[in-house]
């Protein structure tokens, strides 16, 4: 006779009614997110002040953690302020 349950064989038999469920794996460290425009707007603002030390600081930390993709006109920003700095 056919199974009434087309899922059952996949479904644990010893598994206990309200038993806990796995928690997801934790979001990979490596995977970065957009920028939010709010946030890039205010980077490129600071930018505009930053020494040769803090540029380099913030550059390291802020593309690490964000995609950088998003973070384009930061790059054009800080870029922009080295050349300043360096003139």
């Amino acid at each position: 006779m056919p199974c009434t349950r087309p899922f059952a064989e996949a479904e644990p038999a010893d598994v206990e009614e309200g038993s806990p469920v796995a928690a997801p794996d934790a979001p990979n460290d490596t995977d970065t997110r957009d920028a939010p425009i709010e946030a890039v707007v205010k980077w490129i603002q600071e930018v505009a002040s930053m020494g040769p030390d803090e540029l380099d600081a913030f550059e390291h930390e802020t593309f690490r953690q964000w995609d950088r993709a998003s973070l384009i006109p930061v790059r054009r920003a800080i870029d922009q302020r080295r050349r300043k700095l360096a003139g």
